[in-house]
């Protein structure tokens, strides 16, 4: 859809709603005699020992002929030494081999098979390697176990493998590590996570690895080209059996745990600062999981974790980090349902002008060759991770209520069911009538008006005015905002009505944001 004016672009806010919010908790019951004290595995602790693994001396074994298959891979482990690798958390989490061995990797689909020859020359991985390193959450260790016995001895030149492997899996300047892979260590299971970083003889290094939290579990990874590329994915595809099966891969619930209600409490104040609580309720599926990452904007600070009763939970968010670690007060089984609530802050919200990028080079502020850009805006800088979250591709149920100042104008996603102002201050509660993946909303100084036409529900549309005077001065023909929104949403959704039936929602919102997409 054409825009005379590139820069500002009016996004869909679409009146989705959830049935309920999330309930509390029944009481405790009464209280038991007192239990030992259950030591606490650190993330610290665990990522430290993931980050300096190392081949043991004292569980080295002689290798002759043998042969470990993951999926459409074939390792050979042909003549060499294979070392055990230093424990984490207590337990044997990897093993590194050096001398000769070949490795298979045939992409069963053409597609893969296609973007393997684009990338490293063939359609498929296999030839000599020189050494290999595994690390696993599964049941290699006890196979190969029961194939060579491992005693004291020279681990052979393992060391410079080990350190290759671990910068796929790992990232020291993040303190991050493979979310799958770090889940498993942190909660002792045994996931069927498993890496090989196989040291090519003829060709470059590359890592084959199994996770059984993506529904696409096999990929093939080399070193990533670009800057601040740590990996590159070549192919990534589902595994065999769900390949002969059929099974679609939007069908697939691979993770070990689902969110399916957020309920979020927010406020803004006039000077743009955010501040949030938010209580997140999360179902167990498999295993047992004492620990999960959640997603959450990098300058947003977390100020405590707690139970829905009130009680601290460990946690872990380094600064600058788009992760946040939780450990949960029980472990979450099959069935198991917890609610944890986080309290946070931050730098949400920029604000400012957008169309110094638009300006010409010989603009000169210090000359005042033209006047001052005066256009403002507020910048939503993260639209997907503003609360913490644990997916991005489970739709889960919203309840939303916001504080903000009666000057500014705000939209959200989902159902208006709720809104009153209290001095300077307006609240508003927003609830999802179906589970989303989609959650955003937006604040500013915009005119508000409303659209109404027979062919389609109410549409709310917000534009920023003033900053529209000034852009005005610099691209004439960015005139009548209004006008051009509102022909384009409304036209927009008669059209996909006509076409794919009525809308779901009886309300949207239109609102201007200083993005180039919507």
């Amino acid at each position: 859809m054409r825009r005379s004016l590139p820069l500002l672009t009016a996004f869909l806010l679409s009146a989705l709603a959830s049935p309920e919010p999330v309930r509390g908790q029944s009481a405790p019951p009464p209280a038991l005699p007192a239990a030992p004290v259950e030591a606490v595995v650190s993330y610290d602790t665990v990522f430290n020992s993931l980050r300096n693994l190392a081949p043991r001396p004292d569980r080295v074994a002689t290798v002759h002929g043998v042969v470990l298959r993951r999926d459409v891979m074939e390792l050979r482990l042909d003549a060499g030494t294979l070392s055990v690798l230093t424990s984490v958390a207590g337990r044997a989490i990897g093993v590194a081999f050096v001398g000769a061995g070949s490795v298979s990797f045939v992409p069963p689909l053409e597609v893969e098979r296609a973007n393997l020859r684009r990338v490293l020359g063939d359609s498929s991985v296999s030839g000599p390697i020189a050494g290999a390193v595994l690390i696993f959450a599964d049941s290699t260790l006890g196979e190969l176990e029961r194939s060579v016995t491992f005693g004291a001895g020279p681990p052979g030149d393992a060391a410079g493998f080990v350190s290759d492997a671990l910068d796929y899996l790992v990232d020291g300047r993040e303190r991050s590590a493979d979310a799958s892979l770090m889940t498993a260590l942190l909660s002792e299971t045994t996931s069927g996570f498993f890496a090989a970083y196989v040291k090519r003889t003829r060709g470059e290094g590359v890592l084959v690895e199994i996770n059984p939290n993506e529904a696409e579990e096999v990929q093939l990874l080399r070193r990533g080209r670009l800057v601040g590329q740590r990996v590159e994915t070549v192919c990534q595809f589902q595994r065999a059996e769900d390949l002969r099966g059929n099974v679609a891969v939007v069908t697939e619930h691979p993770e070990p745990m689902e969110v399916d209600a957020y309920g979020l409490d927010a406020t803004i104040d006039g000077n743009y600062k955010f501040s949030a609580r938010a209580t997140v309720r999360v179902n167990g599926r498999r295993d047992r999981q004492r620990w999960a990452r959640f997603f959450l904007y990098s300058e947003l600070d977390v100020d405590s974790v707690v139970t829905e009763a009130g009680a601290p939970l460990t946690f872990f968010r380094r600064d600058h980090a788009p992760e946040l670690w939780v450990r949960f007060a029980q472990p979450i089984g099959p069935g198991d349902v917890q609610a944890l609530r986080v309290v946070y802050h931050g730098n949400l919200i920029g604000f400012g002008s957008t169309l110094e990028q638009f300006l010409p080079p010989w603009w000169d502020p210090a000359r005042r060759a033209m006047p001052p850009v005066l256009d403002s805006w507020a910048f939503i800088k993260s639209t997907s991770t503003w609360y913490p979250r644990y997916s991005f591709d489970q739709p889960a149920a919203m309840d939303m209520t916001f504080h903000t100042p009666k000057n500014f104008k705000f939209a959200s996603i989902g159902r208006l069911v709720d809104s009153r102002t209290e001095g300077n201050v307006v609240t508003t509660h927003w609830v999802t009538e179906l589970p989303t993946t989609e959650v955003s909303f937006n604040i500013g100084t915009f005119e508000e008006f409303e659209i109404k036409d027979a062919r389609i529900p109410p549409v709310t549309v917000h534009i920023n005015t003033d900053a529209h005077r000034y852009i005005h001065q610099f691209i004439p023909q960015a005139r009548n905002p209004q006008q051009q929104v509102g022909a384009d949403v409304a036209n927009s959704l008669a059209f996909f009505s006509q076409v794919f039936g009525p809308p779901l929602f009886h309300h949207y919102y239109a609102t201007e944001i200083p993005y180039f997409h919507g």
